[in-house]
């Protein structure tokens, strides 16, 4: 089902939607706000990942979770080198923390904590 299709006739839309990435966050809220006749965050809250300079934008000030890039290439550099030069072949895992930048395209939904999840 397309998403324009489910937003506009379902009598009970979702209370926001998570966007694998904000290019197509940002298409989300324009097919919500233009296409759909929506309000966000007040009708339905829209989130991103990456957050890229165009979330920021005024127009959008899209909620976006941001990954730190040129630390996880670092560490993937580092780790190849690693393989590469001792003939290691165990995995290793590292984990780098984000962030979430909260904007206001989701500034209307409950705390998780408020609605008892």
């Amino acid at each position: 089902m397309r998403l324009q299709n489910y937003c506009w006739k379902e009598k009970k839309r979702p209370e926001a939607i998570f966007v694998a990435n904000d290019a197509m966050a940002l298409v989300v809220m324009d097919v919500l706000r233009h296409e759909a006749g929506l309000k966000v965050p007040t009708d339905i809250a829209v989130v991103g990942y990456d957050d890229t300079p165009p979330a920021r934008w005024p127009s959008y000030d899209l909620t976006s979770f941001s990954q730190p890039a040129d630390e996880m290439v670092e560490n993937t550099v580092h780790l190849l080198i690693h393989h590469m030069s001792d003939n290691d072949t165990e995995p290793l895992q590292i984990t780098v923390s984000g962030q979430l930048k909260i904007r206001s395209s989701s500034t209307n939904v409950k705390k998780v904590s408020d609605a008892g999840v």
